[in-house]
């Protein structure tokens, strides 16, 4: 059913869909004709290049900006009345309230929107207020939203964003699932690569190295992570921490004491940005994720399925990324007291990191498998089209 069927895929920026390479590459097999409708951006052309498709680059704000929001709205709503597709699948608040108006308006027969988190649980009140207009908006327009975790549904029914009849989870949540059988795998290549980072580094074998990978942003925690960290390496002279990710220039800024403790504290490790970090997971002996708003918290099971525990706020989507005291610990919000309390319960006890280690790899291979979830996207497009009659 999907041979020769047109699609589009819609995100602000390229890196979203890189969650979605699997489902990309299935759909390709399939027969599917694929158009990738995002912001030029370095990731774009190796993308496009990996999946010989083609890509239509409009310049979406991550910021509120009418004017340019109006001519992208236009020029979205000319190319989906030009391309007549089928479907139209948008990711990210921007591109998901800009593409479901436009789609709407060029009456495309399936318009299928993805909610990755909310941008408004962390903003002022009268942003949160534009937030949920934009995303009630692109939920009135689709015909189908999916949430990527069971507890961001919930949040979206219980604050009016979407009906709960046309919201839904596909299996346990996640994007698209993780490669379980190639990338994120605890190979002896990869532990054995894991020890040649901590080398690099200069961190010893014996020591335990707490981990962080996302964007350094005041968003995702880090001033809370940096302090925290320095209260326990006092007492410890083992305790590292290592980081991977780049820094946030577009959202929020870390502030000059972070950024000063990331550059020069001793047992402080930035690597920058890894595209497939899984020997770094590897490196790893725990993994923290102090994020302030989460629509499921990929890293946790990326650094789970590497066999890591995991030390996360107790919010929407980590709730469903971790399973409490099972694959890790889960703390309060903005609570630094609470989360050095885990991270000692974890570093006090090898034995609990080396079983939650290995209960997270098997959970997540049993759940977030990318080839699980690919069949679900692939089941959910034709259940759509042929309901929509196309």
């Amino acid at each position: 059913m999907l041979e020769k069927t047109k699609i589009a895929f819609v995100s602000t920026i390229p890196n979203t869909l890189f969650f979605y390479i699997e489902l990309l590459k299935a759909l390709q097999n399939a027969g599917a004709r694929l158009t990738l409708i995002t912001s030029e951006n370095p990731f774009l052309e190796k993308l496009t290049a990996q999946l010989d498709c083609q890509a239509e680059r409009v310049p979406f704000s991550r910021f509120l900006s009418p004017i340019r929001d109006w001519q992208t709205l236009c020029r979205l709503t000319e190319l989906f009345r030009t391309n007549r597709f089928d479907l139209v699948h948008a990711h990210t608040p921007k591109a998901g309230f800009l593409s479901m108006k436009a789609s709407a308006a060029a009456s495309v027969p399936v318009r299928l929107y993805t909610i990755h988190g909310l941008v408004g649980d962390t903003a002022s009140f009268w942003k949160r207020q534009i937030f949920s207009f934009c995303e009630k908006q692109a939920c009135r327009c689709a015909h189908q939203v999916l949430a990527v975790s069971p507890s961001l549904r919930r949040q979206l029914v219980e604050e009016g964003l979407c009906p709960a009849g046309k919201v839904s989870v596909l299996r346990d949540g996640s994007a698209c699932g993780i490669d379980v059988d190639g990338l994120y795998v605890p190979t002896e290549a990869v532990r054995q690569e894991a020890r040649r980072i901590r080398e690099h580094f200069q961190i010893p074998a014996e020591a335990v190295v707490l981990g962080f990978v996302g964007r350094l942003t005041p968003e995702k925690g880090i001033p809370m992570l940096l302090d925290v960290f320095g209260r326990l390496a006092r007492n410890n002279p083992l305790l590292h921490l290592l980081m991977v990710g780049r820094m946030d220039e577009v959202r929020e800024k870390l502030d000059v004491r972070s950024l000063s403790l990331i550059r020069e504290h001793p047992r402080i490790h930035w690597a920058g940005h890894i595209p497939f970090p899984a020997a770094y997971y590897a490196a790893m002996d725990i993994f923290v994720m102090p994020s302030r708003r989460e629509g499921f918290g990929m890293c946790n099971i990326e650094a789970a399925a590497m066999g890591v525990p995991v030390a996360a706020s107790r919010i929407t989507g980590c709730v469903d990324s971790v399973r409490e005291n099972m694959t890790g610990l889960l703390f309060q919000r903005d609570d630094p007291q609470d989360l050095a309390r885990c991270l000692m319960r974890l570093i006090d006890d090898p034995q609990l990191r080396r079983k939650m280690g290995e209960e997270g790899t098997r959970w997540v291979r049993e759940r977030f498998s990318s080839r699980l979830l690919v069949q679900e996207h692939l089941h959910l497009y034709e259940r759509l089209l042929a309901q929509r009659g196309s």
